[in-house]
């Protein structure tokens, strides 16, 4: 395809990884056009307000969009009594279809609990009732020559299609991801699922939908999804879809646009020979109309990395000059607005004809140690469909010295499909080391930049979070791990019987409260785990006991935390009671520790109780403002936090877990403060 010369041009810069330097205007640069819409909406033609002929109005009239598309659930049209709205729909959208003006479509969500997609340019509508999982839908698809969108693929709302396991068939028609999406005034960002599944394979274009529900489809945000075409017609808006020439914008008309050569985004660059180790110029559209400046310009590639940075400019046009990391690689640029917006660009992928993908490398062990046996991990994927089912591999290692071979071996996998890659390894080298694995197929070598990681001289101490026992937020701890990992330490849960063996080598032991009732694990501590851990204490371990609220209905029992206290001698006991702040739950708490007084954010608490004898406590830190709140009223500043020195080890109580990972995440709070200072004292005994 021929491209032109592009109208709009500001700025030219030539940005190295060092510093960036004028240059005369670019070559090649396209003249196209830009739109914005929104491709994710409803009416009461399924669970939505007003009807479609309400809301193509109001777009076309006041929500300065130039298209949009309704996406009513599939599985009301398969009802006898509502298939006719399907027509019906089709109908009210081409009474608003004004080419060169205004393009109406007409699309529909594909709701499953694997996960929720947007279909468009099918004649009929899919359903959860017809095509009852994503292989069916898929079919569906591909019998219509249709588009799919990934809806809302944020893992706290939904499954996100086995977690973006790569499926050929499927990414040929799935073309779009919702890197923002929501409705009600709300843009939730899914960018790293946008990486995500960049990472394992999936060639999708960004897009942002607002996915109305209410009567607002013109009005209730900012946010649109950016499209560059020839002409605004549904033919050429439909083809910008298809080709991934779009993007995803919190400002109603940013424009961004990026490319190589005369290859726009959403192309893919096939390279004779190893792609890894060439270098790309990428050029950069950043351009607001109304004349927002940019905070910064990041060109992002595998893994989520920045390649690439420019800071705070006007916009314009630039050009960053990178090196391919990987034979399968992908660029895409997230611009940031001084005034907070985003704006993410659908990528531009460089392959070698190969086809084949790696992804998510990762190491066994949060620290590789010299002398330790650990395992490398990888996702594999052939993109071409055809490849032969054993693929090759070695795994190298590299630091001052340059690479060595560590381990090769071959790997089965499934034409269009993923695997997985597990290889065993023994650091022989301390200090920074740079991980590459090499895949071998009939159509030659492929090389994979695998990561950088630090190997020590010696075992790190280690620290490990009970979720064996139905213990409060079991798999919420994953932001607790990285911070123990952030200050030295390695963590990890256990998830079996406490004793002996699997106390071994532990710093550090977290408790939370088991949650009494029905579980597939124990909701309670057997006797020998008790003393176990006890006797693990005495012989310096530190143990971190987590409370929780008292709602009184029985699911709640410190009995064993008492008997485990008991047994440590010491004298301090959880109170059955729920804190509260003026008069409601409690959210918050001001606690004061040696280290310093930190605002920490919590869903439920109780309080603790210390007895006669507990003097030769570490610390007591009591709660101004909050109070306790049991069958005899309100008890004003209880203690929410104590220490002791036990034998050779230490015992700290904290009356909730402030260090969920939806405590961490709430910003306003000093959480991950106060956490790091508890995790200094009962691992090296410092505040």
């Amino acid at each position: 395809m021929r491209r032109h010369a592009m109208k709009s041009v500001i700025l030219i810069l030539l940005l190295t990884m060092v510093a960036p330097s004028v240059l005369s205007s670019p070559e090649g640069v396209p003249d196209i056009n830009f739109y914005f819409g929104n491709l994710h909406a409803h009416t009461s033609y399924s669970d939505g307000m007003g009807t479609p002929t309400e809301a193509y109005s109001q777009v076309s009239t006041i929500g300065g969009m130039d298209f949009f598309s309704l996406t009513e659930h599939g599985y009301y049209f398969q009802q006898t009594t509502n298939i006719h709205l399907w027509y019906k729909s089709i109908q009210e959208a081409e009474a608003f279809y004004v080419p060169g003006k205004f393009v109406s479509l007409v699309g529909y969500e594909w709701t499953h609990s694997e996960g929720h997609m947007n279909g468009y340019g099918t004649p009929i509508a899919a359903s959860r009732d017809t095509q009852r999982d994503f292989a069916s839908f898929m079919d569906f698809m591909h019998e219509y020559d249709g588009i799919a969108t990934f809806n809302h693929p944020n893992p706290d709302i939904q499954p996100n299609w086995n977690d973006f396991s790569y499926w050929k068939s499927a990414d040929d028609i799935t073309c779009m991801l919702e890197v923002g999406s929501g409705a009600y005034n709300r843009n939730t960002r899914n960018e790293p699922s946008y990486v995500k599944a960049l990472d394992r394979g999936w060639k999708v274009g960004a897009v942002n939908n607002q996915d109305n529900h209410k009567n607002d489809w013109g009005s209730a945000a900012e946010v649109r999804t950016g499209l560059v075409a020839k002409e605004l017609t549904r033919a050429s808006v439909l083809e910008a879809m298809r080709f991934m020439r779009t993007y995803s914008t919190e400002d109603r008309n940013a424009r961004a646009l990026i490319w190589i050569g005369d290859n726009l985004m959403g192309d893919t660059i096939t390279t004779d020979g190893p792609a890894a180790g060439k270098r790309m110029k990428v050029g950069i559209l950043a351009e607001d109309p109304d004349g927002d400046s940019y905070s910064r310009i990041d060109l992002i590639t595998n893994g989520g990395k920045v390649a690439a940075s420019i800071g705070p400019s006007k916009g314009g046009v630039y050009y960053a000059d990178v090196e391919l990391l990987h034979d399968y690689s992908y660029f895409y640029a997230r611009m940031v607005e001084a005034d907070g917006d985003r704006i993410v660009t659908s990528p531009i992928w460089v392959e070698t004809g190969a086809g084949l993908v790696a992804s998510d490398f990762s190491v066994e062990d949060t620290f590789l140690v010299k002398g330790r046996q650990a395992s490398f991990y990888a996702r594999v994927a052939d993109r071409t469909g055809s490849m032969a089912s054993e693929v090759g591999y070695e795994l190298y290692a590299k630091n001052t010295g340059g690479y060595v071979k560590e381990a090769e071996g071959s790997l089965s996998i499934s034409p269009g499909r993923w695997a997985h890659l597990t290889i065993p390894f023994v650091p022989d080298m301390e200090g920074a080391m740079e991980l590459k694995l090499v895949l071998s197929s009939p159509a030659g070598p492929q090389s994979f930049s695998a990561g950088r990681y630090e190997v020590l001289d010696k075992e790190p101490m280690r620290l490990a979070v009970d979720e064996g026992h139905n213990n409060r937020l079991t798999s919420y701890y994953t932001g607790l791990i990285n911070l123990a990992k952030s200050m030295g330490y390695e963590g990890g849960v256990l998830d079996g019987e406490i004793g002996k063996g699997s106390l071994e080598g532990l710093k550090l032991l977290v408790l939370p409260l088991p949650e009494q009732g029905f579980a597939l694990t124990p909701t309670y501590y057997e006797e020998e785990e008790l003393a176990a851990v006890a006797g693990w204490v005495e012989d310096g371990g530190s143990l971190l006991l987590l409370g929780w609220g008292d709602i009184g209905d029985g699911s709640r029992d410190f009995k064993d935390f008492a008997t485990l206290l008991g047994l440590l001698e010491v004298r301090a006991s959880f109170y059955s009671d729920m804190l509260v702040f003026k008069g409601a739950n409690a959210t918050s708490a001001t606690v004061s520790l040696q280290s310093g007084t930190y605002k920490i954010a919590f869903t439920e608490g109780c309080s603790l109780t210390l007895k006669e004898g507990a003097a030769g406590t570490v610390l007591i830190a009591r709660t101004p403002g909050l109070n306790s709140k049991t069958e005899a009223g309100l008890a004003e500043s209880p203690v929410f936090v104590a220490a002791f020195e036990r034998g050779k080890g230490k015992v700290m109580l904290i009356g909730s877990v402030p260090f969920s990972d939806y405590e961490l995440k709430k910003s306003g709070f000093d959480n991950t403060k106060f956490t790091a200072s508890v995790l200094a004292w009962l691992m090296e005994g410092r505040w």
